[in-house]
């Protein structure tokens, strides 16, 4: 552990082998994931740092991804007390939401006595939207009850990349120690379904044999507002083009023939996207 090269967790570029940041400096169970507006990060626990809600205590944040030369900026977005510190993170579905499977060790002397929230819980962390700055909001979907006494008895619950399923592990308390386990499905609602993705192009009428720019937005709505997407992969009459960071893409095309032609937009957590063109005869001279 440490910000010194070769410490903590590093991303490098793929084609030349360069060193291309630190996301964080110590070392802890963790998932790549997407948020709404198409921003890479790695989300894991506090191993290095407490959550500035609660004095000592651990919590969850995300980092954005490729780093930095020493460590990324944590974006906090859950407290959680040592009794029910984080077990294992699954971010592999809808963008800006992870399946967080926490521990219950009762053992553990920090924070609080009793059963606490998050304590041996299977949990969606949304990674933005919360009433706080960097606080994402959570919905909370069963208690595991799994003895967790040996590593294939960890709940280690994984999340369907279209949103609509969960799956986690337990042994129920029964056999504690013998690793004999299960699986549990969770049929989610439709409130963790993908966002769908809102494409408006300009201009959306033009005539035939002329070429021209065709200007894209996309957005889609989390947390209750509009926000840019970035990444999206658009298509149009066998174009090609992707958004940028402002969620804008430019597309220049000339339509020889009349009719509607449709503009597809696609990127993996969301819902696919369409937008149309209307192409007319070309005035006669």
């Amino acid at each position: 552990d440490g910000t010194s090269r070769c410490s903590g967790l590093e991303t490098y570029d793929i084609e030349t082998g360069k060193f291309a940041g630190r996301v964080v400096a110590g070392h802890s169970h963790g998932d790549l994931g997407v948020t709404a507006a198409g921003r890479e990060f790695f989300m894991t626990d506090l191993t290095d740092a407490s959550h500035p809600a609660g004095t000592g205590q651990t919590g969850l944040a995300w980092y954005p991804l490729p780093g930095t030369a020493t460590a990324a900026k944590p974006h906090f977005v859950q407290l959680l007390d040592w009794k029910a510190a984080m077990g294992h993170i699954s971010c592999q579905g809808p963008a800006g939401v992870c399946l967080v499977s926490s521990v219950s060790d009762s053992t553990a002397t920090c924070c609080r006595r009793g059963w606490q929230p998050f304590q041996g819980e299977v949990w969606l962390q949304y990674v933005e939207g919360g009433g706080k700055p960097n606080f994402g909001p959570v919905k909370r979907l069963a208690h595991h009850r799994s003895s967790e006494q040996g590593y294939w008895a960890q709940p280690k619950g994984t999340l369907s990349r279209d949103g609509r399923y969960a799956l986690f592990g337990s042994d129920w308390g029964i056999d504690k120690g013998r690793e004999r386990v299960d699986p549990y499905l969770i049929r989610l609602t439709t409130q963790t379904a993908k966002s769908r993705i809102r494409m408006t192009v300009r201009p959306r009428k033009v005539r035939a044999d002329r070429r021209r720019r065709f200007r894209f937005r996309v957005t889609t709505v989390r947390g209750g507002k509009r926000r840019v997407v970035r990444a999206v992969t658009i298509r149009l009459a066998g174009r090609r083009a992707r958004t940028n960071r402002r969620g804008r893409a430019t597309i220049v095309k000339r339509f020889r023939r009349p009719g509607r032609y449709r503009a597809r937009a696609s990127k993996r957590g969301l819902r696919r996207g369409t937008a149309s063109v209307r192409v007319v005869r070309r005035r006669r001279r």
